[in-house]
């Protein structure tokens, strides 16, 4: 599998950094070109902040040392210029499009869908909540989840009610949170109660290290649009979701041995097809 690139590891701890290393963050995003022989002293100048900040990130990003931090960026460039990103995004979307799905390539973890396929299979029922925009992609695997015979429940409505729904789930349930916002306290208190049922949570996160990521028995991270610096790059935050939706229930059908759920698939079409 292709290493996770420096920019989507970046989009990715940026819930868990100090001010100091938000700074270093930001100037590498706006920089990422400029970049290729820069010094740590160079670093250490141009964003006003010691050694220790910048050894700190360069430790929380999984280098061994400052050397391969710019190994990976020198790759960033590479990849950036080799995709065309460079260019007027406006004229260029199609690309950008697919550097979002090749970068979510990138963190995908098998052995973490095929655990979550498990805990599907014990559960009773699995809720599904995000806000916003996420709960459209939330909607969307609660309805395909359901169709190969999955008892599914999207949390919606009032704060109240999500927090409630997902104080009434029990032990083996799955609760799945599709979280875009680190500080989204409606999804980190349904998480708890949830937990305090004795459910698996599940959380999708653009973020990682974050209050929902602490709560949850296992984290998915994603790769969004938030980390191109390009303010016309209009790409919804929706399309890794819906990349993640897609992945997993491939997974559960590759998992389908005996082709239950393809079987149950076809039934409930069949039953809709019979009432139009």
């Amino acid at each position: 599998m292709e290493a996770i690139s420096i920019l989507s590891k970046l989009s990715m701890i940026q819930g868990s950094l100090t001010k100091k290393e938000t700074k270093i963050v930001n100037y590498l995003k706006a920089n990422i070109n400029n970049l290729r022989t820069i010094k740590i002293e160079d670093l250490s100048t141009a964003t006003g902040i010691g050694y220790s900040p910048i050894y700190s990130l360069i430790k929380k990003l999984g280098f061994q040392g400052y050397r391969d931090f710019v190994i990976a960026v020198v790759a960033e460039q590479e990849r950036l210029n080799n995709s065309n990103l460079n260019a007027d995004a406006t004229e260029n979307i199609s690309q950008f499009y697919h550097d979002i799905i090749q970068r979510n390539n990138q963190v995908f973890d098998k052995p973490t869908l095929q655990k979550i396929v498990g805990w599907f299979k014990k559960a009773k029922i699995i809720s599904i909540a995000g806000l916003g925009m996420a709960e459209l992609a939330a909607q969307e695997l609660s309805t395909r989840l359901f169709y190969f015979g999955f008892f599914t429940n999207v949390l919606s409505g009032t704060d109240e009610n999500i927090i409630l729904k997902a104080a009434a789930l029990n032990e083996n349930d799955v609760l799945i949170c599709f979280c875009l916002d680190h500080h989204n306290s409606i999804l980190i208190n349904a998480t708890k109660e949830a937990k305090a049922r004795g459910a698996y949570v599940i959380a999708v996160t653009a973020k990682l290290n974050t209050d929902i990521s602490r709560y949850a028995d296992l984290n998915y991270g994603i790769i969004t649009s938030a980390l191109y610096d390009k303010s016309e790059v209009m790409i919804s935050s929706l399309l890794p979701l819906i990349y993640w939706n897609d992945t997993l229930l491939q997974h559960i059908m590759a998992l389908d041995s005996e082709k239950e759920y393809l079987d149950n698939k076809a039934r409930m079409i069949r039953v809709v097809k019979k009432y139009r």
